[in-house]
């Protein structure tokens, strides 16, 4: 098994993980376990990993409405919005792909009712 590599967290990480542990969660759920533990690790001044750092940003996001910290929220928007980006480029492209599938068959079907029908394929059943 391959242990995470794990890196100290930046001032702007223990402050958000410190301001996520006073928001309001559901009881018991994973977000409040998470940010519970996030807070723990900057008390202590413990390193995390990016998978650790990435669930920090996506959860400061998800409850910007109870934070209060404008700089943290920046943050968060910036790198929310850099993921977002690329989903959607990726989706983009899924799209694209799918245009152009429904493009060919169309052209397979007009070629089809030409050559095989004359343009007329309801005269020939």
């Amino acid at each position: 098994m391959v242990e995470a590599i794990k890196t100290p967290m930046t001032e702007e990480e223990k402050r958000a993980a410190l301001t996520l542990s006073h928001c309001t969660f559901y009881p018991a759920s994973w977000n409040k376990r998470f940010a519970h533990d996030m807070a723990f690790f900057a008390k202590e001044d413990r390193p995390i990993t990016e998978n650790q750092r990435f669930w920090l940003w996506k959860l400061v996001y998800r409850y910007r409405r109870q934070i209060k910290d404008l700089d943290i929220l920046s943050i968060a928007q910036e790198k929310v919005d850099g993921q977002t980006s690329l989903f959607f480029k990726e989706r983009d492209t899924t799209r694209q792909k799918v245009h152009k599938v429904s493009r060919i068959r169309h052209k397979i079907t007009d070629f089809i009712e030409q050559e095989l029908f004359n343009g007329a394929p309801e005269d020939h059943f």
